[in-house]
């Protein structure tokens, strides 16, 4: 994943990415210095063919994806392929590819985060798949997710990544970095109401909400009602997700539309060890300011 600022060359830690192979093993690729993803390297994305690799051992997951994609994948030509193909193709620069892949921060003990990974083709793939050049990496659950949630937020992860495309076509400029920059509230974003899952937030913090913004469109609710409100594309809605890997050093948080699944809010954040993952009260402060100031 690519790098701009000396402070945050600091910050970032190493990723290691891992290729899902078959029966959900795992292909671990070299640790991965930063490296800069040139608008020359993927500017031409939407006119080149995407090979959407089918693999790994969870077949709802590959059912769901290939379901999605069909439906709704327009920013490039597709084809889907497995993973004897990928190899085979993996070096070649006129394929871009969707995969699967897992990722490793750090001294954790073992990959603890699965992404959504848009990657070019090109030589440096034969030594591993962290030297391809990278649109995208989207977390999109835990690498030993076993509740499927993330099954009801598919349509909005292809549609993020849709999303993304322009934005690092446009300039030279990292995936990550890019990532980034939705960790700022979007402008622009108009909600009626956020619901948020009970689980994304701590019981201390859900009271928090519910002492100070009842009736201000601010709310939780189960995953059954949230898959619902995402089912339905409700108008007006934003819903939360989080990624929260057991023993894992990072986590994920989200605020996705489910009017038109664009991405409202992203944030990469170090796991806490005294408190409980996931939104916290001053983040809920700053999203009501958004519906307060009109944006």
């Amino acid at each position: 994943m690519p790098f701009l600022l000396k402070k945050q060359r600091k910050m970032k830690l190493k990723i290691l990415l891992y290729a899902l192979f078959f029966a959900a093993a795992t292909v671990p690729a070299y640790p991965q210095a930063e490296i800069m993803t040139k608008k020359k390297d993927i500017g031409d994305v939407s006119s080149m063919i995407t090979k959407v690799v089918i693999s790994g051992g969870d077949a709802f997951v590959n059912m769901v994806l290939e379901d999605e994609i069909e439906r709704n994948w327009t920013v490039s030509p597709y084809e889907f392929c497995d993973m004897e193909e990928f190899e085979r193709l993996k070096c070649d620069t006129n394929y871009f590819f969707l995969i699967r892949t897992k990722g490793q921060y750090g001294k954790e003990s073992g990959p603890s985060v699965e992404f959504l990974s848009l990657l070019r083709g090109g030589p440096k793939a034969e030594k591993g798949i962290d030297g391809m050049p990278e649109v995208i990496s989207l977390p999109f659950r835990t690498a030993e997710d076993d509740d499927g949630r993330c099954m009801a937020y598919m349509p909005a992860f292809i549609n993020i990544i849709q999303e993304h495309v322009p934005r690092v076509t446009k300039s030279d400029i990292s995936a990550y970095t890019a990532m980034k920059s939705y960790s700022r509230l979007m402008p622009g974003c108009f909600w009626d109401e956020i619901v948020f899952a009970e689980e994304d937030m701590s019981p201390e913090t859900a009271a928090y909400m519910d002492g100070n913004y009842a009736g201000k469109g601010m709310r939780t609710a189960t995953d059954e009602e949230i898959n619902e409100i995402l089912e339905e594309m409700r108008p007006g809605t934003i819903v939360s997700y989080t990624i929260i890997p057991e023993g894992g050093k990072f986590y994920f948080k989200m605020l996705v539309s489910a009017e038109d699944y664009s991405l409202f809010y992203y944030k990469k954040q170090r796991i806490p060890k005294k408190q409980a993952a996931g939104f916290s009260k001053s983040e809920i402060r700053k999203i009501a300011a958004t519906k307060k100031d009109g944006r």
